[in-house]
């Protein structure tokens, strides 16, 4: 092609990285245009030039990232890094919802979705917001989104399949429920007072701790964290705790459920 000034190959393989590809490897010119030449028109794909822009059109907002479902929600390299940490990104958001709500808090599904994929910019975040987050406590719905970009129709379902199993809650007629409720609720007080403030922190701590990424650890890192966060706890207490959140009844700490009950500010 005759381009001035010149474009060297290199610049055409960084080019072809921030493209959006078709599943066959090939590239779509329309798709092309509003990755690298926003226009008015070029804006509507797929059928610009049978339908351009009217006048009453979202009152002539940018629509080039705000219409015509997933294919336009966010930029293409952001969609392609979603769907392949898809899984990773199920498991995360499941682990943040012991109860299986459906959904996770703003700050919680940024920091997720920018850990996993980072190519995701600031832009891509607020168009996912404006499609997934609830309007009256500002909640991310992250089962609608998760089904939204799911890279295979049969793993729609695994998303409800995740959300069928909540984990237990404490009965107080059980014998993990005999303690001295004021005991627990001193105990409770304590460890929010001194651990609320690190709770991103702390999350990642225990994900570090945890090589196989199934959500639990053992008791005695779990008991080395909470020393290395200055929240020691004497035998008693210890053994109330952990009597409380070793909710598998195998030795293992769940540490998401932990922080749910014990660390977060609800």
């Amino acid at each position: 092609l005759d381009i001035k000034p010149e474009v060297t190959r290199t610049e055409i393989d960084l080019i072809w990285s921030r493209c959006h590809l078709k599943e066959n490897g090939h590239l779509d010119f329309y798709q092309f245009l509003r990755e690298f030449g926003y226009s008015k028109r070029s804006a509507h794909y797929p059928n610009a030039k049978q339908n351009p822009p009217k006048r009453g059109d979202a009152d002539f907002l940018l629509t080039s990232r705000k219409l015509y479902g997933d294919s336009v929600l966010v930029h293409g390299t952001a969609l392609n890094a979603i769907r392949s940490n898809w899984d990773q990104l199920r498991r995360e958001f499941t682990e943040l919802d012991p109860y299986r709500t459906g959904y996770v808090q703003s700050d919680e599904f940024d920091d997720i979705l920018t850990e996993l994929c980072p190519q995701v910019n600031q832009e891509d975040i607020d168009m996912i917001k404006l499609k997934f987050q609830t309007q009256s406590d500002s909640r991310m719905n992250y089962v609608r989104f998760l089904k939204h970009h799911a890279p295979l129709p049969e793993l729609i379902g695994l998303v409800d399949e995740s959300n069928k199993n909540p984990l237990p809650t404490i009965n107080e007629k059980s014998p993990r429920g005999t303690y001295d409720r004021s005991v627990l609720n001193q105990l409770s007080n304590k460890l929010r007072r001194k651990l609320s403030d690190s709770y991103k922190q702390l999350r990642r701590t225990f994900k570090q701790r945890d090589p196989t990424n199934n959500g639990s650890i053992p008791v005695k890192p779990f008991k080395e964290i909470l020393i290395q966060y200055k929240c020691p706890l004497n035998d008693e207490e210890f053994y109330t705790l952990t009597s409380q959140i070793d909710t598998k009844m195998d030795g293992t700490i769940d540490y998401n459920y932990f922080l749910q009950q014990y660390v977060k500010n609800n």
